[in-house]
């Protein structure tokens, strides 16, 4: 299965064919209201992959910078992941492919998705990156050439490998 980051602002632009699964704390209104229509949108309460509370109100208000939020935001997803059960992320990954590949509307993509448009700074960039450069996942930005997404540039590092230094991969 291919898989994609994109914002949500960018919905109408992804083939129904894709299952676009909102990975932010909260779904954006006018998704909520509309959600009988959105057949292929999943938004869950409570996302493991979204970013903590305590981490997104520690940056809002200055006291968490950009290097530490990088840092806390992959500690986090790690300790997330173990916590519903899967080995690892890509434990994960491939669980939902098996799943959303063989449901009663079968999906060619998963695109994790949430607000920021592609040049911003974004956990789904953070996520991106750790799928492609740590775990050798392909994942892009839907729609958007590499190089005009948030800080993109690959970094060879090899699957299993410890992450000593999360920030240097991003």
């Amino acid at each position: 299965m291919k898989h994609y980051t994109s914002y949500y602002a960018n919905y109408r632009n992804i083939p129904k064919s894709y299952l676009c699964v909102g990975i932010s704390r909260m779904c954006p209104k006018w998704f909520d209201e509309n959600k009988d229509e959105l057949k292929n949108f999943l938004w869950v309460k409570d996302n493991f992959l979204a970013p903590s509370e305590q981490l997104l109100n520690s940056t809002k208000h200055g006291s968490t910078d950009i290097t530490e939020y990088k840092k806390q935001y992959i500690e986090e997803l790690f300790k997330k992941t173990a916590d519903m059960g899967y080995k690892d992320i890509p434990d994960f990954i491939h669980q939902a492919d098996a799943h959303f590949s063989t449901c009663l509307t079968p999906y060619d993509a998963i695109v994790f998705m949430c607000y920021e448009a592609p040049s911003e700074f974004c956990h789904r960039h953070l996520l991106r990156r750790l799928l492609n450069n740590v775990y050798n996942i392909e994942c892009t930005e839907y729609g958007v050439k590499e190089s005009d997404t948030w800080g993109y540039r690959p970094i060879n590092i090899q699957p299993n490998e410890e992450i000593k230094n999360t920030t240097a991969l991003f």
